[in-house]
C-alpha cells in the first residue's frame, strides 16, 4: 500500500493528452499558464508527401532476438508501418536478399490493434472484438508500454524544441480510454504509463518521471468537452441533452476476405500481407472523400502479379473472364465503396438509433472522429436522424476532438464533469447479522459475533444511478474474529440493482487488497475500526481506509485486478 496523504505537488507547468486509438493515435497539450490555446500535433515521422494528418498509426515493428525467444523493438507509429511495407514488397523480388514474406513474418512482427486486448468481455464472457493471439514472448502491457514510452520520447523533444526546457517532472499527462471499459483495464492503463516512464509509481523504474499521476479520460467525456469549448456559438442551453459520437478509425477497420463459395470466406492475409496493407490504406483514402453520390471511378491500385493470375484464374473456372489488363489494377465504382461501408454505418446508425430510444429528448448530435471526416457517413447520419428538434453538428478537425477535449480536461478536472451514471453495481463482501430470510447456507458462527451471514453483498452505488464527481461512500469494518491481523477488502460488481449475496448469478470480483493492522493492536480493549471510504463519480473508481480508534495510516489502495492480461 501507497500513503494517501502526500506533499503538494507544484503545479504542473503543461498538460499533454494522449488519444491512444485502435487504429491511430495522437496528442495535443497545452501550458497552465494559457489554458484557452491547445495545441495538436500535425507533423508525424513517416507522413512523407501526405496531407499532414494530427494521428499516427498504432503500430510496432519487432524483430526477435535469436537465442532468447524476446523481441527488440525497432520502431513505432507510422515509420514501423511503412517499413515492415517496404520489407513485405522487396521480399517478393526475385532479386533481393530478404527473405520471402512467409519467412520475413517469422523474423520481423508489426503489432497492430493490441489495444483491443484490454477490452472486457460481454455479459457471456466473450470477448467483444476477434483479436489475433500475440507471439510467443510478447504481452499486451508490453506492447501498450513500448508504445507509450516511443510516443512520449517523441513528445518531450517536440515540446523541448517548441519551448525549450520541458522536463517530464513539468508535465500532467492524460490518457484516454473508451467509456465501455472496466476497471481493469483502466488500471492497466495506469500501470502500463508507470512501466513507460510517463509517471512515478510501483512499476516505474525512471526517477525523472512525472510526480502528476496520469488522468484517465473517456473518450466520449472527452469530445463533448471539445464540442462545447470549440462550438461556443453553438446554444447549449441548461438541460439540454446531446449524444456524443465518436467514428474513430477502430470503428471501421476491415478486413480483407476472398469469397470461396457461397458456404464461407477465406482470409488471405497471410498469403498476401503487402497487398492487405496496402488495400487498408486504400480504403482509409477513399472512405474520408466518399459522398456516395458521383458515379464515377476511384484511385486504382495495382494489384500483385500472383493474386492478379489468382483472380484471373477464379474468373475463368466461373465463366466469367475479363479483357486483357483488367486484373493489373483494382478499380471502384460507387456501388462497390458503398458495399465496402454500408455495413459500418449501417452499425453506427443502429447506435445512434438504440441511444436516442434509450435516451429521449436528445437534442443535438456531435459526431467526431477520423470517420466523421466522411461526407458519406454525415449524409447518411443527417438524412436518419436531423429533425426540427434533434440538430447534427460535426466540429472543425473532428478527428483531433477526444486529444484537444482530454486536454481541457487536464486543465480543468473536475469543474467539466457533474456527475456520471454509474455503468454498473459496485459493493463489498460483508459479515452481517443474519436474517431470518438469509439462507441455511450463509449461516456462521463467530466466536465474537455470534450468528452472522457470509458472503452479504454491501451496496456502494447502483447501476444507473447519477453518481456526483468526488461521491464518498463510507462503511465501517471491525475484524470478525480474534487475533486477526488486518481486514481483507475487496471490491465486487454486477448488473444487477439489488443483489443480496457476492455469490449471486452475476457478480464478479474485481479488486481485492488488504489493510493490516499496526503492531500492539491486539491489546486494545475496543475492538478496532476502519473506516473503507469508496471514491464515486470520477473516470476511476478511487479507495481509501483509514483507522478510527487506532493509531494507524491512512493509505490508498493498491488494487489487485482479478482480470489478467497476457
Amino acid at each position: 500500500m501507497s500513503e494517501f496523504s502526500k506533499p503538494a505537488q507544484p503545479r504542473a507547468k503543461m498538460v499533454v493528452a494522449i488519444d491512444f486509438g485502435t487504429t491511430y493515435s495522437g496528442f495535443a497539450y497545452a501550458q497552465t499558464s494559457d489554458i484557452e490555446k491547445v495545441y495538436l500535433f500535425y507533423e508525424w515521422p513517416g507522413q512523407h508527401f501526405e496531407k499532414p494528418y494530427c494521428k499516427t498509426k498504432t503500430s510496432l515493428m519487432y524483430m526477435p532476438t535469436p537465442g532468447t525467444g524476446d523481441y527488440e523493438l525497432k520502431d513505432w507509429g507510422l515509420t514501423a508501418f511503412w517499413k515492415y511495407k517496404m520489407g513485405l514488397q522487396e521480399s517478393r523480388s526475385p532479386a533481393s536478399s530478404v527473405p520471402h514474406a512467409d519467412k520475413l513474418k517469422d523474423s520481423c512482427y508489426l503489432a497492430t490493434k493490441f489495444k483491443l486486448h484490454l477490452a472486457p468481455a460481454d455479459h457471456l464472457g466473450q470477448k467483444m472484438f476477434s483479436v489475433a493471439p500475440l507471439p510467443q514472448g510478447l504481452t499486451v502491457k508490453r506492447l501498450i508500454a513500448d508504445y507509450l514510452k516511443s510516443l512520449s520520447g517523441f513528445i518531450m523533444k517536440t515540446l523541448q524544441n517548441n519551448f525549450g526546457l520541458i522536463l517530464k517532472k513539468d508535465i500532467q499527462w492524460c490518457l484516454t480510454v473508451p467509456a465501455l471499459w472496466d476497471e481493469a483495464a483502466k488500471q492497466q492503463m495506469v500501470e502500463c504509463a508507470e512501466i513507460a516512464g510517463l509517471v512515478k509509481g510501483a512499476l516505474c523504474t525512471d526517477h525523472l518521471a512525472s510526480p502528476h499521476a496520469v488522468i484517465i479520460v473517456l473518450e466520449p467525456e472527452a469530445a463533448s468537452v471539445y464540442c462545447q469549448r470549440k462550438l461556443k456559438d453553438t446554444n447549449f442551453s441548461k438541460g439540454s441533452k446531446f449524444l456524443v459520437v465518436d467514428a474513430g478509425g477502430g470503428t471501421v477497420d476491415l478486413v480483407v476476405h476472398e469469397k470461396v463459395d457461397n458456404s464461407g470466406i477465406k482470409d488471405f492475409s497471410a498469403q498476401y500481407p503487402a497487398t492487405v496493407l496496402k488495400f487498408q490504406e486504400y480504403i482509409e483514402k477513399v472512405k474520408c472523400g466518399f459522398d456516395g453520390e458521383a458515379d464515377s471511378f476511384y484511385p486504382e491500385m495495382e494489384v500483385p502479379a500472383k493474386l492478379a493470375k489468382a483472380w484471373k484464374a477464379y474468373d475463368i473456372e466461373r465463366g466469367r473472364p475479363r479483357g486483357k489488363g483488367a486484373y493489373d489494377t483494382l478499380r471502384l465504382l460507387k456501388d462497390d465503396v458503398v458495399s465496402i461501408l454500408s455495413e459500418v454505418v449501417g452499425k453506427i446508425l443502429r447506435l445512434i438509433g438504440d441511444q436516442l430510444d434509450a435516451n429521449p429528448g436528445v437534442e443535438t448530435i456531435l459526431v467526431v472522429g477520423g470517420f466523421s471526416n466522411s461526407p458519406y457517413l454525415m449524409r447518411k447520419i443527417r438524412e436518419r436522424f436531423s429533425t426540427e428538434t434533434c440538430r447534427i453538428l460535426n466540429p472543425p478537425d473532428p478527428g483531433g476532438a477526444v486529444c484537444q477535449g482530454a486536454v481541457a480536461f487536464g486543465l480543468l478536472n473536475a469543474e467539466v464533469m457533474l456527475s456520471r451514471k454509474s455503468r454498473k453495481t459496485y459493493g463489498m463482501d460483508t459479515f452481517r447479522e443474519y436474517q431470518i430470510d438469509d439462507p441455511p447456507e450463509k449461516q456462521k458462527i463467530s466466536e465474537r459475533r455470534g450468528l452472522r451471514c457470509q458472503d452479504a453483498f454491501f451496496i456502494f452505488v447502483k447501476k444507473g444511478d447519477d453518481v456526483a464527481v468526488n461521491t464518498h461512500v463510507k462503511k465501517v469494518l471491525v475484524p470478525v474474529e480474534s487475533g486477526q491481523s488486518g481486514i481483507d477488502l475487496t471490491l465486487y460488481a454486477t448488473d444487477d440493482t439489488s443483489p443480496k449475496f457476492i455469490t449471486d448469478p452475476g457478480v464478479e470480483l474485481v479488486a481485492s487488497w488488504s489493510y493490516d493492522f499496526p503492531g500492539g493492536i491486539e491489546e486494545m480493549d475496543d475492538d478496532p475500526e476502519v473506516e473503507v471510504q469508496m471514491l464515486f463519480g470520477r473516470t476511476m473508481i478511487e479507495m481509501t481506509a483509514k483507522p478510527v480508534n487506532f493509531e494507524g495510516p491512512t493509505t490508498s489502495m493498491s488494487m489487485n485486478f482479478e482480470r489478467e492480461y497476457r
